[in-house]
Formats: structure tokens, sequence, C-alpha cells
């Protein structure tokens, strides 16, 4: 997870990586951190072949209901159907209070982010 010039977050997952309930936490708290007291455009890039939890599904993770102080804008970058997919499912349960948007390639993701984010400075 890292921030960019511009202010936006990158959360990069590695390719056979596992995520659990635990590691999305973390993210959570890096994403959190990385905002430094602002709205957040931020880009998850997820490979095809990750595994994770299937508790993952079942947990709220913006239950703590401030992830829209340091959230404007969450894109998921993903070549793979399941994950859109699933991503859509875990949506219809587990309401954010930011825009959250799928996309199949990197360039629609950061235009879309860009569109949802104010200007530093």
């Amino acid at each position: 997870v890292e921030r960019d010039d511009e202010g936006l977050i990158w959360i990069r997952i590695g390719e056979g990586v596992r995520l659990d309930v635990i590691g999305f936490a973390e993210i959570l708290a890096a994403r959190k951190e990385l905002a430094e007291g602002r709205r957040a455009g931020v880009i998850a890039i997820v490979p095809e072949d990750i595994d994770f939890d299937v508790q993952i599904m079942q947990v709220d993770h913006h239950a703590a209901g401030d992830a829209e102080t340091f959230t404007a804008a969450f894109a998921i970058v993903t070549g793979s159907a399941l994950h859109t997919k699933l991503y859509n499912l875990y949506a219809a349960f587990f309401k954010t209070a930011f825009p959250v948007k799928t996309f199949g390639d990197e360039a629609s993701a950061v235009a879309w982010v860009r569109e949802h984010v104010a200007p530093i400075g």
C-alpha cells in the first residue's frame, strides 16, 4: 500500500497472495494513515490468481463507519470476471458511504478515481 505524488493510494496485491480478514484490516489501517486526513482516491490492483479466505465475504470491513472520512472513491482493477462478480455480491450486502467500482484496466480506474477526488493544494 503506497501513496503517490498525486495523493492517490495504491493497493497492489501480489500474485498468489492469500488475503484474509486480518490482512484486509491492515490494508484499511494503512489507507487511513496514508490519506493524511484527506479523502483520498484508492486504486486496488487485484491479480487473477489471488487466493482469499471466504470470511472476507462475511465481514463488513467498513463497519467502523469512518472510511468515508479518508476515502473519496475506491476503484478495483481486475481482469477476473469471478473477482468482479464476488465484489458485486459483497457490495449487495455491505454498502459503503463512498463510490466503489470495478474496472478491467488501470487507465479507466485512474480516470474515474480522479473525477471523485478534490485536487491537493
